[in-house]
């Protein structure tokens, strides 16, 4: 039988225990974030301090958010290409114009002889780790790691302790899939089962665009 009644009384005490045990000084914790078609029941950011000094010396010290972003992405699914080819394809050409010249200056665009663009590479300086919290019900959780893999650095299933015996039977699932699994007791001890190996990003543009959010406080 679960120790806990509820999964909602699980994360009130999961979360905090999963920020002192997965993050440092530099996290945060947000509860039930909705990104991507999907929701993480709880996202851990740690900073990774190479990446956010490289974006320092960049001079890229704001986040890059909402039409900003669609015109950053299309620079850099496109490589180098003069502006006009997008303003050509451009529903409002003057206010696209004005996004352009906004991403140029603050740096996000640089700009080469001749008047091409091209995106400059922005350093991701928030890790992010995706958790999820169960009860009895955990076997419905480990479909939704695989969306989750796509975008975030880590991920793990935090489950009831009282449940942990038998999801140790699947360990190697969580191996496979480089899940990290851990149970939660009532009074707020967590134990580590399986150490996350973390995964290669399949779509690093939702991981950029959920850390630029996270970064501006858009998420929460």
């Amino acid at each position: 039988m679960p120790a806990f009644d509820r999964e909602s009384d699980m994360q009130v005490v999961g979360l905090q225990a999963s920020l002192e045990a997965i993050g440092d000084e530099t996290s945060e914790i947000i509860q039930e974030v909705s990104y991507a078609d999907t929701t993480i029941d709880a996202l851990v950011t740690r900073i990774d301090e190479d990446s956010l000094e490289e974006r320092e010396a960049l001079g890229l010290d704001e986040p890059l958010l909402d039409e900003h972003r669609g015109i950053y992405e299309w620079f850099t699914r496109v490589g180098k290409r003069d502006s006009e080819d997008l303003f050509h394809m451009s529903p409002d050409e003057d206010y696209d114009r004005e996004l352009v010249n906004d991403l140029r200056e603050v740096g996000f665009l640089k700009e080469y002889d001749g008047g091409r663009l091209s995106a400059v590479d922005i350093p991701r300086h928030l890790e992010l780790v995706a958790i999820e919290f169960a009860t009895a019900g955990w076997r419905e959780k480990l479909n939704r790691f695989y969306k989750l893999r796509t975008f975030t650095d880590e991920q793990r299933l935090i489950v009831d302790s009282e449940v942990a015996t038998e999801v140790t039977n699947y360990t190697r699932w969580f191996k496979t899939n480089g899940v990290g699994l851990a149970a939660l007791s009532p009074d707020g001890i967590l134990t580590t089962i399986i150490d996350p190996t973390g995964s290669d990003l399949e779509d690093e543009r939702i991981a950029r665009a959920l850390a630029e959010d996270v970064y501006a406080g858009e998420v929460a």
